[in-house]
């Protein structure tokens, strides 16, 4: 087969199989003739592959694989080779040795068949955004998830780390349930394969999410729900009178210079405030100071908002995704950004300067 072609499968196999983890079973890939599976704790997956040339399933190191296809031509051609407690593995000039895995447990099948759920082609995109709040190192176990829900024709998806919130609102299809709870590195999972598997479905049940697309079926597990109702969290900030658009990557680069700029392992926080209607954005470490003012349309000439401090990193992950800010709240220091294509709102929390 291919390097090409199984260093693809084994690179997305990686994001089920866990080289940190102390199962042997869940460090590995099972290869077969037309067929690449490998489960662990993040969930149970099986690929379609092109013919390895092996006659039957061997269990091999996902990372030694990963590793050696990587480092070889990927328009080559790789041969395998069982033999004894090892595979033979050829490319060209190249050979070497991959030592065959035991476990006294083996993979699940993967049996199910009801997929009524169709996902929108934006789904993959909202769990990305959603994560946004939850990936920070600052989340609580309470708060440790991505809340799925249902209100009407709208599936919500929401995180929060107490500090910030993201939230993101599509159509919610077909989606088979009123609420689900989903841990990272789930989200992230589940948005590779809908992006990468053409034709993918869904089901979820109390066992989990199980997905199945023209070469590829996987299980995922959901989690217990989070502590707060987050839905009713961005009920509290319906207001959305006072907006501008926003440089982003202005912003961005303003974040980006004032934490080269910070003391080394201090709390990095950039100050936000209106004056006259001008965005000022200021950061203050021990040796340096920097600020810029950033000029927004439709602001009120008049609006005045005092300093408050946010912290930057939060801030900074939201960038790439919002398009306007909502000032309606900074008086309490809450700063609110929106983007679209899907509805995207990330609420950060700071305190006065």
């Amino acid at each position: 087969m291919k390097v090409a072609d199984l260093f693809a499968v084994t690179k997305l196999a990686s994001r089920i199989s866990n080289a940190s983890s102390l199962t042997p079973l869940y460090r590995s890939i099972e290869l077969s003739k037309e067929m690449l599976r490998c489960c662990s704790e993040f969930g149970n997956l099986s690929i379609a592959v092109s013919d390895t040339g092996l006659t039957s399933p061997v269990l091999l190191d996902g990372t030694a694989v990963l590793a050696i296809t990587n480092s070889l031509p990927g328009d080559a051609e790789i041969t395998l080779a069982p033999q004894e407690n090892k595979v033979n593995w050829k490319c060209g000039n190249v050979k070497g040795t991959l030592n065959i895995v035991f476990s006294e447990h083996s993979i699940p099948e993967l049996n199910h068949e009801n997929y009524p759920w169709t996902p929108s082609a934006d789904l993959a995109n909202a769990l990305v955004l959603a994560s946004s709040a939850v990936a920070a190192s600052a989340v609580s176990i309470g708060l440790y998830g991505i809340q799925l829900e249902v209100d009407n024709e709208t599936l919500w998806l929401i995180s929060s780390n107490s500090v910030s919130l993201a939230s993101v609102k599509i159509p919610k299809g077909s989606f088979p349930v009123d609420k689900i709870t989903i841990r990272p590195p789930v989200p992230g999972v589940l948005a590779t394969f809908l992006t990468t598997c053409p034709n993918c479905v869904v089901d979820i049940t109390e066992q989990g999410i199980f997905v199945q697309g023209d070469w590829l079926k996987a299980h995922l597990p959901v989690s217990i729900p989070l502590e707060h109702d987050l839905k009713k969290i961005v009920a509290e900030y319906p207001l959305a009178t006072q907006t501008a658009l926003i440089n982003n990557a202005a912003v961005k680069l303003f974040v980006n210079r004032a934490r080269a700029l910070s003391d080394k392992n201090a709390f990095f926080t950039v100050g936000i405030c209106i004056e006259e209607g001008k965005l000022i954005l200021r950061h203050a470490s021990i040796a340096s100071t920097t600020e810029e003012v950033f000029l927004c349309e439709n602001l009120d000439e008049k609006l005045t908002y005092p300093l408050a401090s946010l912290p930057a990193d939060l801030l900074a992950v939201s960038l790439g995704h919002v398009k306007t800010a909502v000032f309606d709240y900074l008086g309490t220091s809450r700063l609110i950004l929106k983007g679209d294509n899907p509805d995207f709102t990330y609420i950060i929390s700071g305190g006065a300067d």
